[in-house]
């Protein structure tokens, strides 16, 4: 009885194929319409075997590396240290702050190297009565010659006992046209002037500064003054208290024309007498120039506006852009701005923001944005944030920029794992991409004794090289000028490179594959974990591809190279392939005629 059943339903089965069949051998005018009956559907399944891969620059920059760089052929090497850090000024007595840097190209014998420059204000010869001094590295910011007084000699101390003026917030740049030295400062004058802005020019070498001035003398405080330079001419951007709580004011000089700085024309464009501050200026290669600051007209505590004057354009009040906003409108504040040009024609600008998470946390996090059209619009993207910082009285500070290459962006900044403590550390990241992606930051200082207080400063070559320079309170009650420099003369000891893989659902993950090149005393091993319904499985390191994955089922799989070496050679990653099992659900339908 059950044999006979079984033979009818396969003759049934045949004959409804031999029916298909002759269906699809008529012509189409002559096929009768189907029509698939839902509730009739027959649910089947099967499985799909499936490929993620990591073999090219713009599938690498999507991961997220550590000590670890990126490189345009499409793989990945560990990146070259950092040179330890070290002390830049003499070591006497008194603290030294604000530090600023740049570098210029120096020829001696037929002979061209990179010169590293570090100006910072100095209390050695008078206590609240700060200098200017200099300091240079010819050997990428390892150490440092012995440093320079640029101005002044005045010590109240030496009879006739004078008083002296203050000099504070220094800025140093190098002129394209003749790689002469410009320093700008902050003046406090003896006789209760708020402050000016000053500067002193040098020949390359740095050694003497004969040609000193004042840019302004305006009534009211002038403060915080940046300088950068293009072909031929200077220019120096400040705040200035003169009519209101501050403005942002911009004068400039050719030397090789102009008898004097010219008149200040005023950068923001703000009526109401709210404060503006902590400007910041960049001059690219066309005369463009491009401004940032904090701006307290739509916020007290501050948020980042941006404006450009284009090359051509009259200058004069109200030829710079209107200001633009360009922190984040729903943040409690966006402050500390900075801006670079790139030798490719773009911008980028960083700063810092606190960001609300309930009414009384936050967090902080560091952001940089780049534009392709010159200031006209951007695209931002974060590259660190410290979470929970209300939770330890913890901040960040002070972003600084740098073009290392067109493509290579790196940003320092201050971290403070409480506010209440003296002490905090220096952290940099770099991009590969133009700023989309960004690596885990590293600690540039070897002590946790950074002061506070310090504004990081960052300069960077063509080359690729990179001096970060900071106050610190390692060798005791004062503070000094310590800096560190890249690339040093070997590669980091470890690093890592973490990529996930999300195809879109729960898949059964199968195999992993990785293609490298592994040098004596280098060491290369990829570790993976899947997150599943109930999170994260546990790693897996695998030293040997290919590998037979074992997580099971998930919807992410993460997967980490580690990089080792003895400083001297470096493994090379140029590819990740892992396969996965994806269920596949057909429905074959029940098929009515319908003539």
């Amino acid at each position: 009885m059950n044999t006979r059943r079984l033979h009818i339903g396969m003759v049934l089965i045949a004959c409804l194929l031999l029916f298909g069949l002759l269906l699809s051998l008529q012509p189409a005018w002559a096929q009768p319409r189907l029509t698939a009956s839902a509730p009739g559907n027959l649910p089947a399944a099967t499985t799909a075997v499936e490929s993620w891969t990591v073999e090219s620059w713009d599938d690498f920059v999507q991961g997220v590396p550590s000590n670890v760089a990126i490189h345009a052929l499409g793989n990945a090497t560990l990146d070259w240290s950092w040179w330890p850090d070290g002390r830049v000024n003499a070591p006497t007595a008194q603290s030294k702050f604000s530090p600023r840097t740049t570098w210029a190209l120096s020829t001696t014998g037929g002979v061209t190297q990179t010169v590293w420059l570090t100006v910072w204000a100095d209390e050695r010869q008078a206590d609240h009565s700060p200098d200017i001094f200099i300091a240079q590295s010819v050997n990428g910011g390892r150490t440092w010659l012995p440093d320079i007084l640029i101005d002044d000699a005045c010590d109240p101390d030496d009879a006739p006992y004078p008083d002296c003026p203050g000099h504070f917030m220094p800025d140093i740049t190098a002129r394209a046209r003749d790689g002469s030295l410009w320093v700008v400062w902050q003046q406090e004058e003896i006789d209760g002037d708020a402050g000016n802005i000053y500067y002193a020019a040098s020949g390359a070498s740095g050694a003497t500064w004969p040609v000193k001035g004042a840019i302004t003398n305006a009534a009211g405080k002038q403060h915080w003054p940046r300088i950068a330079n293009s072909g031929a001419t200077l220019y120096t951007i400040w705040e200035s208290e003169r009519s209101d709580d501050g403005d942002i004011l911009i004068a400039r000089y050719n030397p090789d024309t102009d008898g004097a700085w010219s008149a200040p024309i005023t950068v923001s464009d703000d009526t109401t007498g709210a404060e503006q501050s902590q400007p910041a200026l960049a001059a690219d290669a066309a005369g463009n120039l491009y401004a940032v600051w904090t701006d307290e007209r739509s916020d007290d505590d501050g948020a980042v506006y941006f404006s450009r004057w284009l090359s051509g354009t009259t200058w004069a009040d109200g030829t710079w852009s209107a200001a633009v906003q360009l922190s984040a409108a729903d943040v409690d504040w966006g402050i500390e701005p900075d801006i670079k040009a790139s030798p490719d024609g773009s911008i980028y600008a960083a700063w810092m923001e606190r960001v609300p998470t309930d009414p009384a946390t936050y967090d902080f996090q560091i952001v940089v944005a780049h534009s392709t059209d010159q200031g006209a619009t951007w695209t931002e993207t974060v590259v660190n944030r410290l979470y929970d910082a209300s939770a330890t009285n913890a901040f960040y500070q002070a972003p600084s920029l740098g073009v290392m290459n067109p493509g290579r962006i790196l940003v320092a900044w201050l971290h403070s794992p409480d506010s209440q403590a003296a002490t905090s550390d220096i952290l940099a990241a770099v991009s590969f991409d133009r700023s989309a992606h960004w690596s885990l930051p590293r600690r540039l200082n070897a002590a946790s004794t950074v002061d506070v207080d310090s504004f990081p400063a960052v300069a960077t070559d063509r080359a690729g090289g990179a001096v970060v320079a900071w106050q610190d309170y390692r060798l005791g009650a004062d503070t000094h000028i310590f800096a560190a420099g890249y690339p040093a003369d070997r590669y980091a000891l470890r690093g890592s490179y973490q990529v996930a893989a999300t195809p879109g659902g729960q898949v059964t993950w199968a195999t992993l594959v990785w293609t490298a090149t592994v040098p004596a005393n280098t060491g290369l091993s990829l570790s993976t974990r899947v997150y599943t319904t109930t999170g994260w499985s546990d790693w897996i390191t695998h030293t040997v591809s290919p590998v037979t994955l074992t997580h099971g089922a998930g919807e992410i799989l993460h997967v980490q190279a580690n990089f080792t070496s003895d400083g001297f050679g470096t493994p090379t990653l140029d590819g990740i392939q892992a396969t996965y099992e994806s269920s596949v659900a057909l429905y074959l339908p029940l098929l009515m005629r319908s003539d």
